[in-house]
């Protein structure tokens, strides 16, 4: 199983990208324009009637002041780390309703790392890089790796989950029929974060409809797969090129990049943790467990 001897330094490395990644995206959040905003665009769920009350530039400013100050505490690794996190992350939930309460569509792509800023509260991830000189107490070292397991078992499951849905309520006709072509050039003309126009090259290019068809095909297929990432580390490094491959298609094809992912990958799936840790630290003798 992934991550199965990883330590205190592999998950306060997790613990580094996802309040580092949220620290980005609330600099971001646009509180004045926002509560600009007439209110009937707000969605009308409890969270949203939440939204609505604290809706004004003052105070959306703070909120968004106190989410990064939290975020920037949590990337310094300051203790308690519970109170700290469990605080930044509320924060930060706060900020991703308002966010995602305008209009009838919501943009996912914060989801997974808005559940792994809930779920760190929970563990101890501020045992290592972090700015207290003091050596935290002796813990399992269960403690370390079963929330760096359980992430990376989330992340592999939002995957098989996304794939499994497109196979299975897409049926194979999608792959067939043009629909792979409408996305792309749908995606292209939206109004997004990235002004990338190269998806429309696929009118002036026929044949393109093909390979795009294909590699959607493969993507799905592997993101199916995903759960035996966990466990086959020669399947993950292709898992890790089909998806990281189709996460870069996407920025330049639809204006799509979910870079959080991207980050995610890195931290969970591949060597990186272990190199920094040994140009941190030197190299560390194995670690064994009952």
């Amino acid at each position: 199983m992934i991550r199965r001897d990883a330590g205190p330094f592999e998950l306060a490395l997790l613990r580094i990208a996802v309040f580092g990644i949220w620290f980005v995206i609330l600099l971001d959040f646009d509180a004045e324009s926002f509560s600009r905003l007439p209110p009937e665009m707000m969605d009308h769920h409890v969270l949203g009637a939440v939204v609505r009350l604290v809706a004004s530039a003052p105070l959306l400013q703070v909120l968004k002041l106190a989410a990064l100050a939290g975020s920037a505490l949590c990337v310094l690794g300051v203790r308690p780390h519970s109170l700290a996190a469990g605080a930044t992350a509320l924060l930060i939930l706060v900020m991703d309703v308002a966010s995602k309460s305008i209009g009838s569509y919501a943009n996912h792509a914060q989801t997974l790392v808005l559940l792994l800023a809930l779920l760190l509260a929970f563990f101890p991830a501020s045992d290592a890089l972090s700015v207290h000189r003091k050596p935290p107490p002796e813990r399992s070292p269960w403690m370390y790796r079963l929330p760096l397991m359980a992430v990376a078992t989330l992340v592999a499951a939002t995957y098989a989950f996304i794939g499994a849905r497109r196979l299975f309520v897409g049926a194979v006709s999608i792959y067939t029929d043009g629909s792979i072509v409408r996305w792309v050039v749908a995606r292209t003309l939206e109004e997004g974060a990235h002004d990338i126009s190269v998806g429309l090259k696929v009118l002036d290019h026929p044949w393109l409809e093909v390979p795009l068809a294909v590699g959607m095909l493969v993507t799905t297929i592997v993101e199916i797969l995903s759960p035996v990432a966990l466990v086959n580390q020669r399947f993950r490094w292709v898992w890790l090129a089909v998806i990281a491959g189709f996460h870069v298609s996407t920025l330049f094809l639809m204006n799509i990049f979910f870079w959080e992912n991207l980050i995610l990958l890195a931290v969970l799936f591949t060597p990186l943790p272990a190199l920094l840790h040994a140009q941190w630290t030197g190299p560390q003798p194995a670690a064994t467990s009952p």
